[in-house]
């Protein structure tokens, strides 16, 4: 069973190679929704979120930047093609993760 989960690893690695050493963000987490949301509620939760991370109404010292990476969220999200491509990214890290924690037994 140890051999077909490495060589399972090991045909993974070499079909989808990690181009990127960074983890995949997850925009659904950064919005605060469920992956089966439907567009208006993605759209709603941003909008609440908008209000709230704000600059001007948030005096945390890194506020800018959550702005920043709700908006990123919401673009990626509200298109059906870029959340479709997200979606996958998300799985493939998924994927990635349970292989190769199998493949070095933990």
């Amino acid at each position: 069973m140890y051999n077909e989960i490495m060589l399972i690893c090991s045909l993974f690695a070499c079909f989808f190679p990690n181009t990127s050493n960074d983890e995949v963000a997850n925009y659904y987490e950064e919005l605060h929704v469920q992956p089966s949301s439907s567009q208006q509620e993605i759209r709603k939760a941003y909008f609440k979120l908008a209000q709230v991370k704000h600059p001007d109404r948030n005096s945390h010292a890194n506020a800018h930047q959550q702005f920043i990476n709700l908006g990123k969220a919401y673009n990626i999200l509200k298109d059906p093609q870029k959340r479709r491509i997200h979606d996958s990214r998300l799985n493939r890290n998924k994927i990635e993760i349970i292989c190769c924690s199998l493949c070095q037994g933990n």
